[in-house]
């Protein structure tokens, strides 16, 4: 019996997970702007190294991981103290069936109940499905950066998203 997806907070025996996905992204060309295979390493040091208010999910379904999200601060910067950045990576094989979904919509209550109010997201302007996702949670288009990254000698443009939260009034 196959039982239902679960979301949690990721824990260090997740990063060779955090890890095959996130490569599948790298390698895929659409996505993020990291070129390089990501370890299981750097993804445990990404779990490592968390700043107060940020976190990692997991979504495993009978205890095989399928994908993962971030928030993460926006920036140092104290001004900045109500804004984080997200992102949600799934197994390629496993998308469209509500993994992201179930991620997205953790990441989204966790913003809220530690204090966020604002959310962005960046996104391959030409990742048309990704920014449909993120459209079905509420999250508006703020603009194009334009030629802003450089990848295998093309220049890609950026979609710039953002959500705002009733928190942190």
């Amino acid at each position: 019996m196959i039982s239902d997806p679960v979301v949690r907070i990721a824990g260090l025996p997740d990063a060779v997970h955090i890890a095959a996905i996130y490569t599948e992204s790298i390698k895929a060309r659409d996505s993020t702007m990291d070129l390089e295979t990501f370890t299981s390493e750097a993804a445990a040091d990404l779990i490592r190294n968390l700043r107060s208010r940020e976190t990692v999910f997991v979504c495993e379904q009978d205890e095989k991981v399928l994908g993962w999200g971030i928030v993460k601060l926006y920036s140092k910067r104290p001004g900045y103290g109500r804004a984080c950045e997200t992102s949600v990576y799934v197994y390629r094989d496993r998308t469209g069936v509500g993994i992201g979904s179930r991620i997205q919509t953790e990441l989204l209550n966790y913003a809220t109940e530690h204090g966020f109010h604002h959310v962005v997201t960046k996104i391959w302007a030409d990742n048309h499905e990704s920014i449909s996702f993120h459209e079905k949670f509420g999250f508006t288009l703020v603009g194009i950066q334009q030629e802003i990254g450089y990848v295998d000698g093309e220049n890609k443009d950026i979609a710039i998203m953002q959500y705002i939260l009733s928190s942190g009034d």
